[in-house]
């Protein structure tokens, strides 16, 4: 007997947390489970998309909290009867709180939170909304304890909560060559490309990635930096390399498939201060692209430190620039690095492996 399950994901950008939800749907099996995703956004579309092979249909909410958002789920959960609603991230789980909160207690299906990064902590209208909402939650999880800890910090309850390491799949190498990929860039052949991808706000630290890549291009000129990703601090940036005069070399590309940039980068920096596992730190390590991160929590959990990857402090432009270099000179080492990392993927970090964790948690849920 096939259980349906309402995914509700926080956008349509393919965030991390987006991706993580569609990476976990594409894996479960269909034969057992029918994933419904449903993708809050803030434009005006009404077409369903297909993402991850899978048909996402969007919900417009015009601002945070909107009532017609609320009602319209509402709606959606009576016409599909999922089993289970898995909210991703705060915003989804406060919206599934709120529609579920409109049925009768016999009618409602049981209810997962995803918690994902923040770029605040929870105000006290947040903290004190959660508090109440979680009486509705069934399950938590947390894709790195660091987060669950945050969680319950705020009052969110421990015994709920269960820790999700996320996954990937193994990187599949496109057919672009990398002379074509220079080419649409209008880089020369010998460019050598380091890359920075995920939302882009203050705590992404994606500054630190520019700097590093700057420091680096005044001692060789064939360096340039990718930048992957949207997000609040997109213009900021895109004008901040402007006005310093090392746009030339920085090349913000927006939300484009990270796997096919991957298949050209030499090297991926992940600078970031969240307490989450970046989920393009895995995609680097599969696609056999070293990586240069921040030693958070969120990394550690990822990165063993010069074994699948290396670890600088945050904030230190040198330490990165020096092993962004590296990378890109020691082939040996990087060889050592991305051979480790690629074992580390197959053995920790493998979809598949995610996939069964979430399809263990259902199956508790529905019994």
């Amino acid at each position: 007997m096939t259980t349906r399950i309402l995914y509700i994901l926080p956008d349509l950008d393919l965030t991390a947390t987006t991706r993580e939800a569609l990476l976990v749907a594409r894996h479960l099996d269909r034969s057992d489970w029918a994933i419904c995703p449903l993708a809050l956004t803030s434009g005006d579309a009404r077409i369903s998309l297909t993402l991850f092979d899978l048909e996402v249909q969007p919900i417009r909410q015009a601002w945070a909290c909107d009532p017609r958002t609320v009602r319209e789920m509402k709606a959606t959960i009576q016409e599909n009867r999922p089993a289970i609603v898995h909210a991703w991230g705060a915003a989804a789980t406060r919206y599934a709180v709120g529609a579920l909160g409109l049925l009768s207690s016999g009618s409602r299906p049981k209810l997962v939170s995803t918690e994902s990064r923040k770029d605040h902590a929870r105000t006290f209208v947040e903290k004190l909304f959660d508090r109440q909402a979680s009486r509705l939650v069934d399950a938590y999880t947390a894709n790195s304890l660091e987060l669950l800890q945050q969680a319950v910090a705020e009052g969110l309850p421990c015994e709920k909560f269960e820790v999700i390491t996320p996954g990937v799949p193994p990187h599949e190498t496109g057919d672009v060559s990398r002379a074509d990929f220079l080419a649409r860039l209008d880089l020369p052949e010998n460019t050598r490309l380091g890359v920075v991808a995920g939302r882009l706000t203050p705590r992404r630290c994606t500054k630190t990635a520019i700097w590093a890549a700057t420091l680096l291009h005044e001692i060789r000129q064939d360096i340039h930096l990718l930048v992957v990703g949207d997000g609040s601090y997109f213009e900021n940036l895109k004008l901040y390399a402007e006005n310093a005069h090392i746009d030339k070399h920085i090349h913000f590309l927006g939300n484009v498939e990270l796997g096919p940039v991957l298949d050209h980068a030499d090297c991926l920096v992940s600078f970031g201060l969240e307490d989450e596992c970046p989920i393009a730190v895995l995609e680097a390590m599969a696609a056999g692209v070293p990586v240069v991160a921040t030693d958070t929590p969120g990394h550690q959990a990822l990165i063993e430190q010069d074994v699948t990857g290396h670890l600088i402090k945050p904030g230190d432009r040198n330490g990165a620039a020096q092993w962004l270099q590296i990378f890109i000179d020691d082939q040996e080492k990087a060889t050592q690095i991305t051979t480790a990392a690629l074992q580390s993927i197959t053995d920790t970090f493998s979809i598949e492996s995610t996939a069964a964790r979430y399809a263990s948690l259902y199956e508790r849920l529905v019994k």
